[in-house]
């Protein structure tokens, strides 16, 4: 499986107009707001709250293991490769 493609194509799409680009946008929006510990908006505050106890979890800190159900959160650290060369991701 070297060979194969992780992704054949990536297409635009307009948030809008795809509930599933929405909610995904405001789970990965939640989790990123948690991890940075950002404070400043008690609406989203309020929002991390709500997620934390329907998923009934302690803390939206923390990785999941791959057999979680709902769905994963997997704590990302980029290689020592990429860490040496200053290479950062893309935003």
């Amino acid at each position: 499986m070297a060979d194969a493609e992780p992704l054949r194509s990536v297409e635009p799409r307009r948030s809008h107009d795809e509930d599933v680009l929405q909610l995904t946008d405001v789970l990965l929006g939640a989790l990123g707001y948690s991890w940075n510990e950002s404070t400043g908006s008690p609406a989203k505050l309020s929002l991390i709250e709500h997620i934390r106890q329907r998923l009934r979890w302690p803390s939206l800190r923390q990785s999941t293991p791959p057999s979680a159900s709902r769905f994963n959160v997997w704590q990302w650290r980029p290689s020592a490769q990429a860490q040496i060369k200053g290479k950062r991701p893309r935003s």
